[in-house]
C-alpha cells in the first residue's frame, strides 16, 4: 500500500480531518487523482466558497470515479463533524424534514472533497429565505452544427434584453460544451415571478436564422428539433439546483489530446471577443458575486 492510500490527518484553518485515498483515480482517462481534487478544491475556495455560503448543498459523489456508479446526496451524511453547519428544509416528495449541508469555510469544502464529492450542486435561494431565488440561471448548449461561438451570440442577445428590464447578467462556461448566463435577483422575488420572467426571455430572443446553416437560436431539447442552441432554465422552480460556478467537472476526459474539428479563427476570434465583453475570467477577477442591477439594492 502506498503512502497516499493510508489515511492522513490534516488541520485545515484549526479543524482536524482525515483524509483517505488520496491516489484513487477518480479520472482514468487521464490520472487525475482524489488528491488532487482535493488539492484543487482547495486552491480554487476563495473564488469557490462565497458560491456556497449559506446555500444548501446537494452532493453529487462518485466514489469509484467518474466511470462508476454516482448518487446524489441530500441529506448531510450523519457521520459529519459536529462544526458542520446544515440547513433544515422541508421536502414534500419525501414528507419530511431534510437537512442540507452548508459549506461556510475552507474545513467543510475539504471535507465533501474526501467523501468523492465531484459536483457541488447549490440551491437558488439562501437558506434563510428558501423561497426567494438569488438569480436567474440559463443553460445554452449547441446542437450540431452550432458551436460556443453561437452560444456567445445567444448570450449576447440576452443581455441586451436583460438591460433593457434594468438587469444585470453574468456569463461562465458550463464546465461541458456550453455557457451560462447568470441574472444576479439581489431584491424581494419569489419563484412565481421568475418562472415566467424566464419564460418570456426565451420567447423573446427565439430567432428564426442567425446562419452557417443553424435553423433557429434558441429552442429547448424538447423540442425535438436538431441544431441549434438549447435552452434550459433551471432556476424558474423552487428546489432546483445548479452547479457551483468553479466547481470540477465530471466529464471523462479534463484534458482532451485528441485532434478535433473547431470552428473557423474568425469564428473563435469573435467568440473570445463576445465572452470578453461579458465578463473576465474566474480567476483574474477572483470571481465575484454578480452585482446588482441599476436600482436594485446590494443585500
Amino acid at each position: 500500500m502506498s503512502a497516499a492510500s493510508k489515511a492522513v490527518e490534516v488541520n485545515v484553518d484549526g479543524r482536524v480531518l482525515k483524509l483517505t485515498n488520496l491516489d484513487k483515480v477518480l479520472w482514468p482517462e487521464v490520472g487525475f487523482t482524489k488528491g488532487q481534487m482535493i488539492d484543487y478544491y482547495t486552491r480554487i475556495a476563495p473564488a469557490l466558497l462565497p458560491h456556497l455560503k449559506d446555500r444548501p448543498l446537494t452532493l453529487k459523489r462518485y466514489p469509484n470515479g467518474v466511470d462508476g456508479e454516482m448518487f446524489y446526496e441530500k441529506n448531510c451524511p450523519a457521520h459529519r463533524p459536529p462544526w458542520i453547519r446544515t440547513a433544515k428544509v422541508w421536502s414534500d416528495g419525501n414528507n419530511r424534514w431534510m437537512y442540507y449541508c452548508l459549506v461556510q469555510d475552507l474545513p467543510s469544502l475539504v471535507w465533501v472533497a474526501q467523501l468523492g464529492t465531484i459536483e457541488l450542486h447549490t440551491s437558488l435561494s439562501l437558506y434563510q429565505k428558501l423561497s426567494q431565488p438569488r438569480m436567474l440561471v440559463f443553460d445554452l448548449d449547441p446542437g450540431p452544427p452550432a458551436t460556443i461561438v453561437d452560444c456567445c451570440e445567444v448570450a449576447q442577445w440576452l443581455r441586451a434584453w436583460f438591460q433593457e428590464h434594468d438587469l444585470q447578467s453574468f456569463c461562465k462556461t458550463s464546465g461541458s460544451k456550453g455557457l451560462q448566463v447568470y441574472v444576479p435577483l439581489n431584491r424581494e422575488i419569489t419563484y412565481a415571478a421568475t418562472k415566467p420572467f424566464a419564460k418570456a426571455a426565451y420567447r423573446v430572443n427565439r430567432v428564426e436564422d442567425i446562419g452557417r446553416g443553424i435553423a433557429r437560436a434558441i429552442r429547448t431539447a424538447a423540442s425535438g428539433r436538431p441544431g441549434g442552441v438549447y435552452l434550459d432554465i433551471p432556476a424558474a422552480v423552487l428546489g432546483e439546483v445548479i452547479d457551483a460556478a468553479a466547481g470540477a467537472a465530471t466529464l471523462r476526459r479534463l484534458i482532451d489530446p485528441a485532434p478535433r474539428q473547431l470552428p473557423a479563427p474568425d469564428a473563435v476570434d469573435r467568440a473570445i471577443g463576445l465572452l470578453d465583453g461579458m465578463q473576465q475570467s474566474a480567476l483574474d477577477r477572483r470571481f465575484p458575486l454578480p452585482r446588482c442591477g441599476r436600482g436594485s439594492r446590494r443585500d
